[in-house]
Order: C-alpha cells, then sequence, then structure tokens
C-alpha cells in the first residue's frame, strides 16, 4: 500500500497503525547514512584526498619521464648541459601541471 505525501497520507497511515498496531513499521533512515551526512570535513578531506592523487600521478609523470634515459642521453648527445636537460625537465613539470589545471578547474566547477 502507498500513501500520497503530505498530511492525507499521514492521515491514511496513523489510521493504519491504530487498526494494525502491531504490524505499523514506519520506515527508518539508516543511523550511517544520517551520521554520514552530518560529517562538517567531509569536503575538505575530500578535496585533500584529491590533491595528494593528483600530486602522486603528477609525481608519477614526471618520474617515467625523466627515467627514459635514452631520451635524456640523447638531449646530451646534441650538445645540451645538465642544467639545460634539467630545465626541459622542469619545463615538462609545469606544462604538465598547467594542462592538469586548465582542464581540471572548468571540468571540476559547477555550472550555473
Amino acid at each position: 500500500m502507498h500513501a500520497v505525501p503530505g498530511p492525507a497520507g499521514q492521515a491514511a497511515l496513523n489510521e493504519l497503525a491504530r487498526d494494525f498496531p502491531e504490524e505499523a513499521n514506519y520506515p527508518i533512515p539508516p543511523t550511517n547514512l544520517v551520521n554520514f551526512g552530518e560529517t562538517v570535513d567531509f569536503p575538505l578531506i575530500f578535496g585533500l584526498v584529491l590533491v595528494v592523487f593528483g600530486a602522486a600521478t603528477l609525481s608519477q609523470l614526471l618520474v617515467i619521464g625523466v627515467r627514459r634515459r635514452q631520451e635524456m642521453g640523447l638531449l646530451m648527445a646534441l650538445g645540451l648541459f645538465r642544467r639545460q636537460v634539467a630545465f626541459s625537465v622542469w619545463w615538462q613539470a609545469t606544462t604538465l601541471a598547467l594542462v592538469g589545471v586548465v582542464v581540471g578547474v572548468p571540468a571540476g566547477c559547477p555550472w550555473p
């Protein structure tokens, strides 16, 4: 049996509860869901976890890019100094971070 929302539905449910008191069981929201909704720091914690995962992903991409010794050796064979190779790694990190921000900020922004 379904009751309509509002006072008429509540009155029907109360009438049924009076007629059948042993079988009247109203839906009770699970306490773990109610407690989860009361967590005030959840957005902050979720944001921090996302920042940590983003930094870990950026670090992994940088390590993979730098560990390819053939490319670094090729750059040095072409005449680049260690400082110039380090500068190219810095540009790679900066480009990855900027692409992440340019793609991530509009994707994460709620649209009105």
